[in-house]
Parts: C-alpha cells; sequence; structure tokens
C-alpha cells in the first residue's frame, strides 16, 4: 500500500506542475491547484489531501498484527468505495480549457483500477483472517480479534 500512496503523489505533482484541476463535483480553478488539493478538492487525478492521509495512516496500520490491523483494513473498504467514486466521477466529468478529455478518462480509469484493487485486497484479507481464525480456534474457546 505505500507505492500506492506514491502513486497518488507522484499524480498530485503532474497535476499541479500541469495545473489540471479536479472537475468532479464542479470545476476547481487552474490557478488553485494545490491549494484545492489541501483544502478539499483534490486535482484531476488525485483525491484530496485529508483522503490521502488517511490513505497512509491506514498503510501503516496494516502492517501491525493487532487489532489496528483488523481496525484499518475495515476502514480500507468505505475509504477504497469513496476513491472509486471520486475517480469514476473525475471519468466522466465533461472536459473543460483546463483538462483535456483524455486526462480525466486515463486518470479516472486508473483510479478506479487502482481503488477497486484496495478494496478488494481489504475484503480478501478480512475474510482469509476470518477463515484462520476458524481453523485456528477450537470450537468453544475464544480468542481477541485481531490476533
Amino acid at each position: 500500500m505505500p507505492s500506492v500512496v506514491g502513486t497518488i503523489l507522484i499524480e498530485v505533482i503532474i497535476s499541479v506542475a500541469a495545473r489540471w484541476p479536479y472537475q468532479f463535483g464542479g470545476h476547481g480553478n487552474r490557478h488553485h491547484v494545490l491549494s484545492e488539493f489541501v483544502s478539499s478538492g483534490g486535482t484531476a487525478l488525485a483525491p484530496p489531501l485529508v483522503l490521502l492521509i488517511v490513505l497512509a495512516l491506514i498503510a501503516v496500520a496494516v502492517q501491525r498484527t493487532d487489532r489496528w490491523r483488523t481496525a484499518a483494513t475495515v476502514l480500507l473498504i468505505p475509504v477504497a468505495a469513496i476513491m472509486t467514486v471520486g475517480a469514476a466521477g473525475e471519468a466522466a466529468a465533461k472536459s473543460t480549457p483546463d483538462v483535456p478529455r483524455a486526462v480525466l478518462i486515463a486518470g479516472g480509469l486508473f483510479g478506479i483500477l487502482l481503488s477497486v484493487s484496495l478494496f478488494g485486497l481489504a475484503v480478501t484479507a478480512l475474510t482469509t483472517r476470518r477463515a484462520r481464525h476458524r481453523v485456528a480456534v477450537p470450537r468453544g474457546q475464544h480468542v481477541p480479534v485481531g490476533q
């Protein structure tokens, strides 16, 4: 997951350098791409900073071996869903003179692929962990969740 956060940071740099503001849910200002990324709007290629910070915290927490790992994995599911909606919105948004249609489609499809993959990995991790827990714990005994 750190590579996902790194990829999104590269998308931020590209969007800011090319002045590609967000297009989904309105149109950002090409002269304020960085401030809009920081404040709430994201960019044409990347989600807003707050979502990126949450994703980075999840990436750290899923590496743990305690309950925080499970909590982070569960939290990844709605975060990935939100990212999917945002990427789909950018892909479907009308192009403007500020952002070419090809950028919106390519960035949106890449974002959808990335976020759906994260969603699938989170669900798979939870179901695998649950299956292992069922096999490892004899019937009638209890082991705290996340271990």
